[in-house]
């Protein structure tokens, strides 16, 4: 492996990426099993001091992995045109037919376990199941649950990473018409320098609100953009980084390091990506991609399902047997997502179209 760069390790028909975005949705269903079972408990929140979970970890791990590949289906594609219609097709169509199963199914066997009836007719009128669909289908979620008068029904914590990840895909975009992921691409890797200086000023002082930077969205926005770009960088400068595993290993001890101090809104994007990726290109895994990707019905259905667990008592047999029936309830309806919504949707990728002109 001497002298082996990331860009001649990186196979794009054989590599990890699959199975460790599964890992990853895994590990947020196991740290929202928390929430149901142990509510004020997480090993991560607890050794941190509430400023990471397993969650949140698994989500940025989920941006620099995106950052990686999304960066790459830029420079790689045709035009400017078809990488928005493939992120389109990617994002939309999964999230809004969970929208409409959420709405009109999990919000009806919710009220069924509390309270033996089927019927949408007692929802609180600010939170209805039609609310729930119009309020976020553009993908900012601005309804996170469906009540009645009594309390919440169902609710889905995970869907507001989706409206930062579109805001990524934007960006990529942006740069990718102006020419910087192909000519001027030292511009991406002052961006991220630029990302992770906001985040120092924001962590260590806070009392400096000038024009709001430093707000908690902000924050969140420079966290998970920080980790896109480390991604993107990686991708762009592949050829010119040594592949080391002994290099990963390290960083990643460095990173577990920095957990109890409280300052992982920082390493994440630069302690994490290189580790992530190094696992990323194993092809150790990649015979997973045989049966399909579920990491994002995964992520999009289980918060609901782990809701409805709970309504049905689930919860009262302990943290792994709510975890286990959660993921494997969870599983059966990604792979359903996955057959029945998104590989259709994903299949218009390749269809074909006019050749558009290249803008970049």
């Amino acid at each position: 492996m001497a002298g082996q760069t990331l860009g001649n390790i990186f196979n794009p028909q054989k590599n990890s990426f699959g199975f460790l975005r599964f890992i990853l949705a895994s590990l947020v269903v196991f740290s929202h099993s928390f929430v149901f079972v142990i509510p004020d408990y997480e090993p991560l929140a607890s050794l941190s001091n509430g400023t990471i979970t397993f969650g949140t970890m698994a989500v940025s791990v989920f941006f620099i992995v995106s950052g990686f590949l999304i960066t790459r289906s830029y420079v790689n594609g045709s035009s400017i045109v078809h990488f928005i219609r493939n992120r389109f097709l990617r994002l939309y169509p999964g999230f809004w037919v969970c929208l409409l199963i959420t709405s009109f199914i999990f919000a009806p066997l919710a009220s069924y376990f509390l309270y033996n009836d089927f019927s949408l007719a007692t929802q609180n009128p600010s939170y209805t199941s039609l609310g729930y669909i119009l309020h976020n289908i553009t993908i900012k979620i601005q309804q996170t649950s469906i009540n009645n008068n009594s309390g919440i029904l169902v609710s889905n914590n995970s869907l507001w990473t989706l409206y930062y990840e579109g805001l990524c895909y934007i960006a990529v975009a942006g740069f990718g018409y102006l020419g910087f992921l192909k000519k001027r691409q030292y511009i991406i890797p002052l961006t991220f320098s630029f990302i992770i200086i906001l985040l120092i000023i924001g962590h260590f002082f806070p009392q400096y609100h000038v024009f709001s930077l430093f707000v908690p969205w902000k924050m969140t926005l420079y966290r998970l953009s920080s980790c896109f770009f480390a991604g993107a960088c990686i991708y762009l400068y592949a050829d010119r980084i040594p592949y080391s595993p002994v290099i990963a290993l390290m960083m990643g001890v460095l990173y577990i390091m920095t957990i109890p101090m409280g300052i992982t809104e920082i390493t994440d994007a630069l302690l994490l990506s290189y580790p992530v990726l190094v696992v990323g290109f194993s092809p150790l895994f990649a015979w997973t991609d045989n049966y399909g990707d579920f990491s994002y019905g995964t992520y999009l259905y289980a918060f609901p399902i782990q809701t409805l667990l709970h309504h049905a008592q689930i919860s009262n047999y302990g943290l792994v047997v709510f975890f286990i029936a959660s993921l494997s309830i969870t599983l059966i309806v990604a792979i359903a997502s996955y057959y029945f919504v998104e590989k259709p949707c994903l299949a218009l990728k390749h269809t074909k179209k006019k050749r558009y002109l290249h803008t970049s």
